[in-house]
């Protein structure tokens, strides 16, 4: 490994930087810099040779970063420790380039039969269940990028195409620690490099909330409306238009034409490609924008009807999650806020048609409670939207469940995943990557105390198998070598396992499909392999360990 060690430049110089806080206000520092300049050095980590000529002793660290962490991140660096499993190191040395493989996580305890025990594994596709390891169609992953926007929730996020995801404002500020601010920033995600970007723009919506955006790739531009500035007394309202190009990475102020649509904030908004215009949902009177017209129309009074057509009562609220079904032309709408404190939640599903301008109003016996501001977001390849999460007010209980909708059989269907989340919500919408076949969500809140700044990945499969890792530690039960396993299989599900070893941890044997020639390896790891059966029938596994 090498350590280079840098200084600054000569002469006296200043380094500033906005973003720290202290007691919750933000401010500026600025670090003296007078030591004279010296050339970077370079240390030699290893002494495989023996020459004395490798680095021996403790090595700390010191990072300065250019950017500001959060408070949570700060406390993951200071109590971090490596994921459950194998980890690749290379290592420079006297000797020449190295390569060893530690495992991390590795247990004593050779049989596993606990949730607590079956924890300790790298879980992908398979969740805890019952304490027992159970196949799972959702898996999890906290991308990490190296930089990220602040913490924010009320924020929305566009999926651009490209497996790029736009997003703009919000209520922002520490993971932690208050006062929190409304922003004005955009920054768009690259999901092919996992990097976000602030995009610098001549002009840009003021400091907002509470607003949603949609994207139109027929004009290669995002639209936001309105929203809310909650930061300062008196709140303000907005009722402007604004399009965001995505080409010239620059936002614009409309001033349309046609209808006042008014000040407002929490409305659903889906583009429409059949009449190339935006669509605006709120209370009883839709509304179309024609961004090539730069014109809007109300709608006339919306009407709703059931599943059989008869008359009912219904209309769209505050925060709906809402998505535009492409096969049918119809609007999914579910949820939303009602009542003169907006604090009455509906968990109701309707299908919108602008041609009739009317709602069908579903009757699904299972669904997700009552709820806004929800992950939401159309997987292209399954037909079918997935809802992750939400909350009612801000004082209230979080979600972490995560639910499919088929408009095909207008069913609601729960799904089980790994690595779950803990509770959140705070979007409007959520981006599906259409090339990796994943769903990233950024940011969100936890609870009335902690505002979130992590960029999450959702995968979902009814069909590939998902794997559980674990490490053995035998150093003090190295006869306990014969390999067994509890484990159910409805249908033609199945579950198999392989196996490798090594003397010190560090490198490992070829994978196996028996213990049988690992006898004498003190260090065992275990991949079980669970695979569904037709159906998504899910294989389970109570039990399994040395003896």
């Amino acid at each position: 490994m090498d350590i280079l060690a840098h200084s600054a430049p000569s002469g006296v110089s200043t380094f500033s930087r906005e973003g720290h806080f202290v007691d919750g206000q933000s401010v500026r520092a600025s670090l003296g810099v007078g030591a004279p300049a010296r050339q970077p050095t370079q240390l030699m980590v290893g002494d495989l040779a023996r020459n004395g000529q490798g680095f021996a002793g403790e090595l700390d660290e010191f990072v300065l970063d250019p950017f500001p962490l959060s408070t949570a991140q700060a406390e993951s660096i200071q109590r971090r420790q490596s994921a459950p499993g194998t980890h690749q190191l290379e290592l420079l040395t006297t000797s020449g380039l190295r390569t060893a493989s530690p495992a991390a996580g590795a247990t004593r305890e050779l049989v596993l039969d606990s949730a607590a025990k079956f924890a300790l594994g790298a879980l992908r596709g398979v969740t805890l269940e019952n304490g027992a390891l159970r196949w799972a169609p959702g898996r999890w992953e906290d991308l990490g990028p190296r930089h990220a926007p602040a913490p924010r929730t009320t924020h929305p996020l566009v999926s651009l195409g490209g497996q790029r995801v736009l997003t703009f404002g919000g209520e922002t500020r520490d993971t932690h620690l208050w006062p929190g601010v409304n922003t004005d920033d955009t920054w768009i995600y690259a999901g092919a490099t996992n990097t976000w970007e602030r995009v610098a723009s001549a002009v840009a919506p003021s400091p907002r909330c509470h607003v949603p955006a949609a994207y139109s790739p027929d004009h290669d531009l995002v639209l936001l409306v309105g929203g809310w500035r909650n930061d300062s007394l008196p709140n303000a309202t907005f009722g402007d238009t604004w399009v965001f190009h995505t080409g010239a990475r620059q936002w614009e102020q409309r001033f349309p034409t046609g209808d006042s649509i008014g000040p407002g904030s929490d409305y659903g908004l889906v583009y429409l490609p059949a009449l190339g215009q935006f669509l605006l949902l709120h209370g009883e009177r839709n509304a179309l924008y024609d961004p090539l017209a730069n014109r809007w129309r109300r709608l006339p009074v919306v009407r709703a009807v059931t599943e059989s057509g008869l008359p009912t009562t219904y209309k769209v609220g505050g925060s709906p999650m809402c998505g535009l079904d492409p096969l049918s032309g119809s609007v999914v709408v579910f949820g939303s806020a009602h009542g003169p404190a907006q604090d009455v939640f509906s968990d109701t599903t309707a299908l919108y048609d602008v041609l009739t301008n009317t709602y069908t109003v579903l009757a699904t016996p299972t669904r997700p409670s009552g709820r806004v501001r929800s992950g939401f977001a159309y997987d292209s390849r399954r037909g079918h939207f997935v809802l992750f999460g939400g909350v009612q007010t801000q004082f209230r209980e979080r979600h972490d469940d995560l639910w499919v909708f088929v408009p095909a059989t207008r069913q609601w269907h729960e799904l089980a995943c790994s690595n779950r989340p803990s509770p959140r919500g705070g979007y409007f919408g959520m981006a599906y990557d259409e090339v990796a076949d994943r769903f990233v969500l950024y940011g969100g809140r936890n609870s009335p105390e902690r505002w979130l700044d992590e960029t999450l990945a959702l995968e979902l499969d009814l069909e590939r198998p998902g794997t559980a890792l674990f490490t053995f530690d035998r150093g003090a039960t190295p006869t306990h070598n014969a390999w067994f396993a509890d484990v159910t299989t409805p249908g033609n599900a199945s579950v198999r396992f392989l196996f490798r070893g090594s003397a010190s941890g560090a490198h490992w044997s070829a994978w196996k499909p028996s213990t049988a020639s690992l006898a004498a390896s003190r260090f065992l790891q275990v991949v079980a392999v669970l695979k569904p059966g037709t159906g998504a029938q899910a294989p389970s596994i109570q039990r399994m360990g040395l003896r």
